[in-house]
């Protein structure tokens, strides 16, 4: 399950589910838009998908050039910027 927070007043709303299962991924926001970036499958084999959360749908993005688990995430001057994480093959 996801939530997004509705307001300034710390009211959270039910996002749609993502198209797949996903763990040990990292998050960004960017242009008023979520980004979930890199993580594992439901078998634990690290993943390359970034998906990005447009209103109401998740929408797979240009994927990560290697799969990656737990990367750093940063904002800058508009570019998000994936630092370090895990790139062994299984996670778990």
């Amino acid at each position: 399950m996801s939530f997004t927070l509705g307001n300034i007043k710390g009211e959270f709303k039910l996002c749609p589910s993502l198209p797949e299962a996903s763990s040990n991924a990292s998050a960004a926001v960017l242009n008023d838009k979520i980004y979930l970036i890199g993580g594992c499958d439901r078998k634990g084999q690290l993943v390359s998908t970034v998906y990005r959360l447009d209103e109401n749908s998740w929408t797979e993005d240009a994927p990560l050039p290697n799969p990656l688990a737990k990367p750093a995430i940063l904002v800058i001057n508009g570019k998000i910027i994936a630092v370090g994480g895990i790139i062994s093959k299984i996670l778990f």
